[in-house]
């Protein structure tokens, strides 16, 4: 598992504690955090500390903001976080997204987005005021739905949302669908015809989509894939990547340089390539409803606990 500095702190009510202090955060892959707790992250920001619970063993650990350098957001609506994100950078904290922008509307597998037009016109607005390279473009899953959704369907979305970003993103970071790993995820798709891609459909689909995308100027990467798709053009991803993140940390140099040598992080599963970061995120707290989402167990449990997280405010706590 990865280990962070642990430091003492002071808490909300003045007492003192134990708390690790991460360089780097992660917000989150476990909820969306830019799209339904903004403010509570802002406000823990400010204070210096959030407390995270872990989903094993229910035990609680503070989490210090004092030795951030960098946070990597997840979301599918970064727009409640904009207003805040000149603080954030003038608290000395860099950052990107992992911004997902798919368009499964038609098949309303993610009923509480905001419409597609809107979010890709969000993407856009954070690349004109940030910078291109600030957002990775995400569409994650992917997968196929019998009678419905083919590989032809979705490569022709995945062109034409690259069109809606005008050519924004230098990266597209892709995941197919795992739904044989996940009970949760099968129950919630059991009234649908969704399945996973074969192997050979995911190198059809690799295939036909570098096609599409060759002379695009975008990068292409897996996320979290055993399968080599290199023959196609398709990379290996680090999502929490520390050359980066590098990139970006103009403000601190020996950070930057340090960053590149932090390694793997050993918490993550084996195909996953991300460095060494501290998520903040509970599971089972998304509130977008998403019919694959591995993350709740229920979209029903999700929303119930966003409007119970929304009632206390900004406890240091998620969940």
């Amino acid at each position: 598992m990865a280990t962070f500095k642990k430091i003492k702190i002071q808490l909300d009510d003045g007492l003192i504690a134990d708390a690790v202090a991460p360089e780097i955060v992660s917000a989150s892959r476990r909820t969306d955090i830019p799209a339904f707790y903004a403010d509570w992250l802002m406000e823990r920001l400010r204070k210096g500390y959030c407390d995270w619970r872990n989903p094993f063993n229910l035990q609680i650990q503070h989490v210090s903001f004092s030795r951030t350098k960098f946070i990597v957001f997840w979301t599918k609506n970064p727009k409640p976080l904009m207003r805040y994100l000149r603080e954030i950078y003038d608290m000395g904290i860099r950052f990107y997204f992992q911004h997902t922008v798919n368009n499964y509307e038609k098949e309303r597998m993610e009923p509480n987005l905001l419409p597609f037009e809107e979010r890709c016109a969000t993407f856009r607005q954070i690349a004109e005021e940030w910078g291109a390279g600030r957002q990775v473009w995400r569409w994650d899953p992917i997968f196929l739905i019998d009678g419905e959704l083919t590989i032809d369907d979705l490569v022709g979305r995945i062109v034409s949302t690259l069109s809606w970003l005008d050519d924004f993103p230098r990266k597209l970071v892709i995941s197919f669908a795992d739904i044989a790993a996940y009970r949760k995820v099968q129950y919630n798709l059991r009234h649908t015809s969704v399945r996973e891609m074969t192997v050979d459909e995911q190198r059809q689909f690799a295939d036909k989509l570098m096609g599409r995308l060759s002379n695009r100027g975008i990068k292409v990467a897996t996320c979290g894939e055993r399968i080599d798709l290199s023959e196609f053009g398709i990379q290996h991803n680090a999502c929490i990547d520390p050359e980066l993140i590098s990139a970006f940390a103009t403000n601190d140099d020996d950070f930057a340089e340090r960053v590149l040598k932090m390694g793997k992080d050993s918490g993550q599963r084996d195909c996953c390539l991300c460095t060494v970061a501290k998520d903040i995120g509970s599971y089972n707290t998304c509130a977008h409803g998403c019919k694959y989402c591995y993350a709740n167990v229920t979209p029903e449990m999700a929303r119930e606990n966003f409007e119970k997280i929304s009632r206390n405010g900004h406890k240091s706590i998620l969940l």
